[in-house]
């Protein structure tokens, strides 16, 4: 036992001797050592997160970011339903079907793709609205960093609308805006890189499904809705690889108002969003190795030089001379 004393003492006669207590503290000294090493090594190759808010002016401000969508409509048929989207640079486009595909729902929950030539022949319409046929909207679209809106409504099918209130009016109290969202995010970062940065992928954050938005697929009424959305840029910074990627945060809340048919044109639903000036930034912070080896320097040399002050002071307490 004596045999592993790191701190010797020298006695009287010049003979440097071990003792059992610098033996002892020679073991709890090892031990405290490699658990120090070990938690620093770990601390050192774990990824160290800095968050922090600035206020930035976006320089880039005509780029383009993605709105992913998957909206499904239970009570309106494809042949009247356009997705529009504008905003405050005069940017205006009307019934997106580039990125946004139609998918028509019978009665058979059979999904087809719905072609644009379908909205134009009344007589597929009636019977549409007859059967209280579905529809899904699925795709993305692209909009610049700016406030501004998308709306769904009958606004391009303004004349088969049209026709449908006069001549088929008994059909109306079968179409409603009534929906669901079974997907609504911004961007194109996915849930493995958000986690890398200590981002729990949820509270609207990239891909993730939106469980807790309102079902209003039951309601009787037809009615307006609006959405107000406020989006949160995040800048993630890797500065061990020089990366720097952006997804998008974003609170979101609404109102539903009735849509009364001697009042209101057609019912609509309207998304309206604007961007914060604040942007969260989020940072894996480099390591320097030689900061890190100096830190295990200082560990080693600083319980070796407490461990041999208190091996001094206890075998001068014990007697180191009467116990050898």
């Amino acid at each position: 036992m004596k045999g592993l004393d790191f701190f010797p003492k020298v006695a009287m006669n010049d003979i440097s001797k071990q003792t059992f207590i610098g033996s002892t503290l020679s073991i709890i000294a090892i031990s405290l050592m490699l658990y120090l090493l070990f938690r620093d090594i770990i601390d050192f190759y774990s990824p160290h997160i800095k968050t922090d808010s600035i206020v930035q002016q976006d320089e880039h401000e005509h780029d383009k970011i993605k709105i992913n969508l998957d909206l499904y409509f239970n009570r309106a048929p494809c042949h009247l339903l356009s997705l529009d989207q504008e905003d405050s640079l005069r940017n205006h486009k009307l019934d997106i079907s580039d990125t946004i595909e139609k998918i028509s729902i019978p009665n058979s929950k059979t999904k087809k793709t719905f072609s644009k030539a379908e909205a134009y022949d009344l007589n597929n319409l009636y019977n549409a609205v007859t059967n209280t046929h579905g529809c899904e909207l699925k795709g993305f679209l692209e909009i610049a960093k700016v406030p501004g809106n998308f709306h769904i409504s009958f606004h391009n099918y303004r004349s088969q609308w049209a026709a449908l209130r006069q001549q088929k009016p008994n059909l109306i109290p079968n179409i409603r805006l009534t929906h669901i969202f079974n997907t609504f995010y911004f961007g194109d970062i996915d849930e493995k890189t958000l986690l890398q940065y200590g981002i729990t992928p949820r509270g609207y954050f990239s891909e993730v499904k939106l469980n807790d938005l309102p079902n209003f697929l039951a309601n009787q009424e037809s009615k307006n809705y609006d959405y107000f959305i406020k989006i949160i840029p995040y800048e993630l910074v890797n500065e061990n690889r020089g990366t720097k990627k952006h997804t998008y945060q974003f609170s979101i809340s609404y109102k539903e108002s009735n849509f009364i048919l001697s009042q209101d044109e057609m019912p609509m639903i309207l998304v309206k969003y604007e961007f914060s000036p604040i942007t969260m930034r989020v940072k894996i912070q480099g390591r320097d190795y030689l900061h890190f080896l100096t830190h295990i320097c200082a560990i080693i040399g600083g319980v070796f030089v407490v461990f041999s002050i208190l091996n001094s002071i206890l075998t001068s307490i014990f007697d180191f001379d009467s116990n050898n």
